[in-house]
């Protein structure tokens, strides 16, 4: 069990590296000593387990090598084992190591960056066992000098970059001097949230009072405030969406709610180019727009043709209808109401196909695209209404419309028919809203944005302060 093959790993090792706890197990029992066995890279087997991510296994490794590992494991290996805990989250035993040896808070790695320096590099980990814990004891072990240093001050612009919203806070807990620094580009907190859109981020810092007042007031080394950068271009790969329309609709509410909070006077500046935000913001986003008008004209074009076959097929219906002999008896209602219920439905729904078409060719219609105005969000939201509107439609004309009429024309079946033809006539309408369940879910989140934004208008004539923040 102790020979270590070409790569040189050990049974045991392999174990670590696959994360199998239970062929772990029964190795350890017939070899305890395995656990001290390097394998790659001479490391420990504890060291392959955190570098491969497997938080269960590194723990079963600790718990049985924790009492002699200040005797068998020198201190650099120790340090090692300590970034890998922390770069792959496995914060339990981060923690544990970090309380036995609490040095290990201004230690350095290999690129030569603290702990707080590679916790503020990665994304906000709140929900993983030990997080916040190990935020804790790092900052209560950390020296005033350390708080004061550059290295806190990178990993403070660390933080703000990755959205890491827990650091900044334990930062603003411990030193709050620290609020209002720049960095190499003259960039306080302020504008590195703002450029890298970062929700969280923003919203703890404008609830810092007196100093995001400050901090609007500062601007680069390139002339930018915080409009400026706000009217940026941000990479697509933030958003988590290739969809053109749904990323300039974002830059838009985003824009808009920097553009509230900063002062009348920004945005009118110029910055070294000699260009206003809203100007930036037209020149970053004029690509994109353009792209996310070709996406809208292409969608608003396919609901066009299917809104001319819902009205084709509804006036078709209602054309083609019998009327004469109108007053025999039907299941349920006599053939008068079924052919009353048949009409109103059909002229329902034919009239909100047509206002769903002139919804689409109002998006089709070539107008100019103007930053201020928000239009691609207006253009998506006449295209959410008229899915809704010629959903309705469908709906109206696929159910009532199918049902009324059948009943209509062959009403010398049994009833069970005409529930079986209502249910069979249905299927198409829920299938339409499972295949565009993200227009649904987008229609949501542009109808909650809106109502926010709404809201914060009504409740500001009656002196009541909320600022709402809805990006979906």
């Amino acid at each position: 069990m102790e020979i270590r093959k070409v790569d040189g790993n050990t049974p045991f090792c392999m174990a670590a590296i696959s994360g199998n706890v239970e062929i772990a197990t029964i190795l350890l029992e017939k070899n305890p000593n395995l656990v001290w066995s390097r394998g790659h890279k001479d490391m420990l087997p504890i060291h392959l387990a955190s570098s491969a991510g497997h938080p269960r296994m590194v723990e079963f490794l600790f718990q049985n090598t924790r009492q002699d590992i200040h005797i068998n494991l020198p201190f650099p290996d120790i340090v090692t084992l300590f970034f890998l805990t922390i770069t792959n989250n496995i914060y339990t035993v981060a923690w544990n190591l970090l309380d036995k040896y609490p040095i290990l808070a201004s230690t350095e790695n290999e690129e030569r960056r603290t702990p707080l320096q590679v916790l503020a590099q990665l994304p906000l980990c709140q929900n993983a066992p030990g997080y916040q814990d190990i935020l804790s004891l790092l900052f209560e072990g950390m020296e005033e000098e350390f708080l004061n240093s550059e290295r806190t001050s990178e990993a403070m612009f660390d933080a703000a970059k990755s959205g890491n919203v827990m650091i900044l806070e334990f930062i603003f807990k411990y030193n709050p001097a620290l609020l209002t620094k720049v960095n190499s580009e003259g960039q306080s907190l302020l504008h590195i949230a703002i450029l890298h859109r970062h929700v969280t981020v923003y919203r703890l810092i404008k609830s810092k009072g007196a100093y995001k007042n400050v901090m609007l007031q500062l601007v680069d080394y390139d002339g930018n405030n915080v409009l400026h950068l706000a009217g940026k271009l941000a990479a697509e790969g933030r958003f988590g969406s290739p969809m053109h329309q749904v990323l300039i609709c974002s830059e838009e509410l985003w824009f808009k709610e920097v553009e509230k909070t900063a002062p009348p006077a920004l945005k009118t500046k110029v910055n070294r180019d000699g260009w206003r935000p809203r100007e930036v913001f037209y020149r970053e986003h004029k690509e994109l727009s353009e792209k996310a008008v070709c996406e809208l004209n292409g969608i608003a074009n396919n609901f066009l043709v299917v809104g001319t076959l819902v009205v084709t097929l509804g006036i078709s219906a209602a054309l083609t209808i019998r009327t004469n002999n109108i007053s025999g008896e039907t299941p349920v209602f006599d053939q008068n109401r079924w052919y009353i219920i048949f009409i109103v439905s059909v002229a329902f729904g034919i009239s909100f196909c047509a206002v769903s078409m002139l919804l689409f060719t109002s998006v089709i219609l070539p107008s100019k695209w103007m930053p201020d105005q928000c239009f691609v969000s207006f253009r998506l939201t006449r295209i959410v209404g008229g899915c809704l509107l010629l959903y309705a439609s469908v709906g109206i004309l696929g159910t009532i419309s199918v049902m009324s009429g059948t009943v209509l024309v062959y009403n010398f079946f049994p009833k069970w028919i005409f529930c079986a033809i209502a249910s069979l006539s249905a299927i198409p309408v829920i299938l339409s809203f499972v295949i565009y369940h993200y227009s649904l879910y987008l229609a949501k989140h542009l109808i909650l944005a809106f109502c926010e934004e709404a809201a914060m208008r009504t409740l500001s004539r009656v002196g009541i302060k909320w600022t709402p923040f809805y990006f979906g």
